[in-house]
């Protein structure tokens, strides 16, 4: 599949990584750092997760659930868009509990706009800018984010998030 916009990665007219599908014949494509690849695949990823989760198209199964409890570093913490200070447990345990609330409407989605990665020099942290937008009951609502990941061998796409912070955006 050839699209048309810009990708995570940093492709414009076309890009050839697995989120967005081969690149034409004859295609330039800006180099793009692999860490920063990485970390624009992983937020669509677990991202894509979350949606799975919320609707309950996954499975509340342990193995299932562990695809996002393992992406998290020990120490993460998350602030969300109302400034509240959250430890991986209660954010662990918060999504374990929201299995299928979204699962009332088949419309239901979360898009990833605007991304922008950094690996930063000298060490295993990429720096990840990002909006998301959700989609429920035909309402979209978006928050602005950042979130720093790190290098982790087992980790999906072999990067562990650290930490995120959340910000609403103005409404769409």
């Amino acid at each position: 599949m050839i699209s048309r916009r810009r990708f995570s990665c940093g492709g414009v007219a076309a890009c050839a990584c697995l989120a967005c599908g081969p690149a034409p014949s004859g295609a330039t494509m800006p180099p793009v750092n692999p860490r920063e690849h990485r970390a624009n695949l992983e937020v669509d990823a677990l991202h894509q997760f979350f949606t799975g989760w919320f609707t309950g198209q996954l499975q509340p199964h342990d193995a299932v659930f562990a695809r996002f409890a393992g992406a998290l570093a020990p120490e993460f913490e998350m602030i969300t868009p109302s400034g509240v200070l959250r430890p991986r447990d209660v954010v662990i345990a918060s999504l374990r509990g929201a299995h299928g609330v979204w699962g009332h409407d088949p419309g239901a989605t979360i898009e990833i706009r605007a991304h922008r990665s950094t690996a930063l020099p000298g060490g295993p942290y990429t720096l990840a800018r990002y909006e998301e937008w959700q989609r429920l009951d035909g309402r979209w609502r978006g928050r602005l984010s950042t979130a720093l990941l790190r290098e982790a061998a087992g980790a999906p796409n072999g990067l562990e998030w650290v930490h995120v912070h959340e910000t609403w955006m103005p409404e769409a």
